[in-house]
């Protein structure tokens, strides 16, 4: 950032930040200088469309985004919508030269970037283009406690003040919520990395330290969740929004409709056929028929499949085989460890002396009746009118059912366990074998 109105590009992603170069070509802009705010005699342009893709996470946002990513140029063509991130790992985090502007999660809490991002929307609107964001981080920002929203205050006040010229439309995502708790308790915890804990040999005379450079559980993960545990080795800050009586896209909605009056806040259905980007677009986003139109008729690119949960139950068999002394951090890395362990036993769930931990039957109903109590709400307040014949008992009755088969078939994967490794380094002498010999 060079002053107020002149953008440079870095050579990498600086904090969230993916600004300009000058004289960049965009779908139709040509940026010499960001243009400062007409004269306020000047009578007042058409309002465009600023559609606001706010999550929450784990529902679907890293596949619209990288479907935009392919088709932004479609999008802008048909409906003169500017895509202005999130840029998934598709594209490596590079803002691409065709976008003025890119949003990440830097952006959530910086001071000077929404500034920046204010300066390109005026060349945005001056040239009569739509703008669409996706960052699911902004849900989190506003629906956790008041120092998490204070940080983000910047960014949420520039969003209101762009309202004088814009029409301000949120969209939120809705997901079962067992669906969606199991989902960001895999993103939090599977090892990467940016995560060095998970990555490194801990020192087994420092407790703390083996409890943070071990794998939490679903099991401990989602009791400290509910029980509001801060103190609990687990990473629930990010699943942790402030009122735990809603579902977390219901508070959510509240809390935009509570910040920002008369805007309008629209819920899309995870769970319906067809395909998402088309449908999440089609239902979602205004003044985008003729984008829907070429979607439905096979047009445009499909996203690859992105972000997959992982299985890191690998991780916590050699944890616990380091730390009962079956295993010596000087025998390897430990990410290539687990690595070698995988290779060596891919079928270590078929194995004989296998046996997996799980919530108790309690957890599990109690998670369930969550879920079902969720959901009636969500679709009583989004997806139907109790006066409409559509929001009938017959309507909930079959919600229910199709829930509770989905989470019948989470039980019956073993989706919501995790393995038992005491009893396997205990029991499986072809284990106990591989570590034995150093893992080699």
């Amino acid at each position: 950032l060079r002053d107020d109105n002149e953008l440079i590009r870095p050579a990498t992603s600086t904090n969230g930040l993916m600004a300009t170069t000058k004289n960049i070509t965009s779908p139709t802009l040509k940026f010499d200088k960001v243009m400062q705010p007409t004269d306020s005699n000047t009578p007042p342009a058409v309002k465009r469309q600023l559609v606001v893709h706010a999550g929450p996470p784990k529902t679907g946002t890293t596949t619209i985004q990288t479907a935009l990513e392919l088709n932004r140029q479609l999008l802008y063509d048909s409906s003169k919508y500017q895509y202005l991130g999130k840029i998934t790992t598709f594209h490596k985090k590079i803002c691409p030269s065709d976008i003025p502007f890119c949003v990440d999660h830097g952006f959530l809490t910086s001071t000077k970037l929404p500034k920046v991002f204010k300066n390109v929307m005026e060349q945005l609107h001056q040239d009569g283009t739509n703008a669409f964001i996706s960052l699911e981080g902004i849900s989190f920002q506003i629906a956790s406690t008041d120092n998490i929203y204070n940080s983000s205050k910047v960014m949420f006040d520039t969003f209101s003040e762009l309202r004088n010229d814009w029409n301000l439309t949120i969209v939120l995502v809705y997901r079962h919520y067992f669906e969606w708790v199991l989902s960001l308790y895999n993103q939090i915890e599977k090892p990467t990395v940016n995560k060095p804990h998970y990555n490194e040999w801990p020192d087994l005379q420092n407790v703390t330290n083996v409890k943070e450079s071990t794998l939490c559980s679903f099991t401990d993960w989602y009791r400290a969740l509910r029980e509001g545990s801060l103190v609990s080795w687990c990473n629930i800050k990010e699943a942790r929004y402030k009122n735990q009586e809603y579902h977390p896209l219901e508070w959510t909605y509240r809390r935009f409709v509570e910040k920002y009056e008369g805007i309008e806040v629209k819920v899309y259905n995870l769970h319906q056929e067809g395909d998402l980007f088309q449908n999440f677009m089609c239902q979602a986003v205004p003044d985008v028929e003729d984008f829907c139109t070429i979607l439905k008729k096979g047009g445009g690119m499909n996203a690859p499949q992105m972000n997959p949960s992982r299985n890191f139950q690998y991780d916590r068999l050699v944890m616990e085989a380091y730390k009962t002394g079956l295993l010596l951090s000087s025998t390897g890395n430990r990410k290539k460890k687990r690595k070698k362990l995988q290779e060596r036993f891919p079928d270590m769930v078929s194995r004989p002396n296998f046996k997996y931990l799980c919530p108790s039957d309690a957890e599990l109903k109690e998670l369930l009746q969550m879920s079902l109590k969720y959901e009636r709400t969500v679709h009583i307040n989004h997806f139907c009118v109790l006066k409409d014949s559509k929001c009938s008992t017959e309507y909930f009755e079959k919600l229910e059912d199709e829930q509770v088969k989905s989470f019948q078939n989470y039980i019956q994967s073993h989706k919501f366990c995790h393995w038992d490794v005491g009893y396997i380094l205990e029991n499986d002498k072809g284990v106990q074998d591989w570590f034995k010999a150093d893992g080699k």
